[in-house]
């Protein structure tokens, strides 16, 4: 069941400066609210594992073109790392955005 959301507009008489035209209410429901929510959520999870899989191919490229060099070796696990932490991250958020919006 969803229920509205109402806006009133301020009355125009107290303040010059203010242009209301009709219709001075505003009216909505709490759905397209959290319609929004998992569309951000949507978008900004995709965008974020697409960043985590650029750098797990780059961490990878860079093991595998480091060729025993313990600096270069080091820098591209610790890359690997945050990216597997980035995945993580973007999955628990997703995660929690979804039951969030669906408890409500």
């Amino acid at each position: 069941m969803a229920h509205a959301i109402v806006i009133d507009v301020p009355d125009p008489a107290w303040n010059s400066n203010v242009a209301v035209v009709w219709p001075t209410q505003v009216s909505g429901d709490e759905s397209s609210f959290f319609q929004t929510i998992q569309m951000v959520n949507k978008y900004l999870w995709m965008s974020l594992w697409l960043v985590c899989m650029i750098l797990l191919v780059y961490s990878g490229i860079g093991l595998i073109s480091a060729n025993g060099d313990e600096k270069k070796m080091k820098s591209a696990n610790s890359t690997l790392m945050w990216a597997l932490v980035g995945i993580l991250i973007c999955i628990f958020s997703y995660a929690v955005v979804r039951l969030v919006v669906n408890l409500f």
